[in-house]
């Protein structure tokens, strides 16, 4: 028996046998001061009757109890305890079969067929967005306030950080971006004015979504970030140990970016086609094309799957979305 805390109470009872269950209790409305003799009643009918035989005699609109059975959860290597439907979990089927239908795949990079064997689940053809798509983490710099910069006028998460505003002088629009050299998107740009070449470029990072406004950050999102990329720059960002300079192969690629940490997360999105930061990790797809992996990506079944059978928390790292089905 376990306790949590995730902006409600629940009480997981878990018997590892085929018919295993998880169950939980939905005990938010009880205050642990105001309602303490009553919280101490539900926990003392939780601990007595773990196997769920006796009837609950609370109003499932205040006090809620869940049970779901667990006896399939061996079909997924990831062997997650979830509180989904069961039906539906059979999408997260990664077993190797010898039986398994296979499906070929235009690489459009290299033009070259690919087969990838898939699975079959009630008349559905499946695959882990792992198989078919790259997702990497980006850029850590050495100190985010001294090679960041935001738009002037940002607000939420962006400003946080306290980060300078970007001068528009000095910044590269994503047309200009494009007219980069291999040169300077590798050891960055060359100059000898900070004050007036541009030598500053669109960054994909994660900011807060407006909630109040009710817009999440889906889709399409305007550049909010930029980073320095000068040739100076770019060579601390290399080589400096407190930093981590990943992801590059990918930089200046268009993909998805997606925001990994929050209560709505992960929330997906066109990337800027330049560099990115590991709080805005990019998905890149040499089969399918990205408009068509963001509408999928962003569906309400998508951020079921997610949240309910692969990662329970508030974060979604780059392995959790690997094991995505599509």
């Amino acid at each position: 028996m376990g306790v949590g805390n995730n902006s409600r109470n629940i009480v997981a009872s878990l018997r590892f046998f085929p018919d295993n269950f998880y169950q939980f209790f939905d005990l938010w409305q009880l205050h642990p001061i105001r309602d303490r003799e009553e919280l101490k009643s539900v926990y003392e009918l939780i601990l007595r009757d773990l196997l769920t035989i006796e009837s609950w005699p609370y109003d499932h609109k205040r006090i809620a109890r869940y049970k779901t059975r667990q006896g399939i959860i061996n079909i997924s290597s990831l062997r997650t305890i979830f509180d989904g439907f069961p039906n539906l979990y059979q999408f997260m089927d990664d077993r190797e079969n010898a039986k398994d239908p296979v499906v070929v795949l235009k690489n459009m990079e290299t033009l070259k067929d690919t087969e990838f064997s898939i699975k079959n689940v009630n008349n559905v053809n499946i695959l882990k967005l792992g198989k078919i798509a790259t997702a990497k983490q980006g850029l850590i710099p050495p100190s985010t306030r001294d090679y960041y910069r935001i738009v002037s006028g940002v607000k939420g998460g962006a400003v946080k950080g306290s980060y300078i505003d970007v001068e528009k002088d000095i910044a590269l629009t994503p047309e200009e971006v494009l007219l980069l050299s291999n040169d300077e998107k590798e050891d960055g740009i060359l100059i000898s004015d900070p004050f007036h070449d541009q030598h500053f470029i669109p960054l994909d990072k994660s900011g807060s979504s407006d909630i109040s406004g009710k817009s999440l950050s889906q889709y399409f999102r305007p550049i909010e970030f930029y980073v320095n990329w000068s040739r100076e720059a770019v060579k601390k960002m290399k080589y400096d140990k407190k930093g981590r300079f990943q992801g590059a192969s990918y930089y200046f690629k268009n993909g998805i970016s997606y925001s990994d940490t929050g209560i709505y997360s992960p929330t997906f999105r066109l990337s800027q086609g330049s560099v990115f930061d590991q709080k805005g990790s990019c998905i890149f797809s040499d089969y399918f094309s990205t408009e068509f992996l963001l509408g999928i990506l962003n569906s309400k079944l998508i951020k079921y799957f997610v949240k309910v059978f692969i990662n329970h928390s508030v974060s979604s790292q780059v392995d959790s979305i690997k094991e995505i089905p599509v």
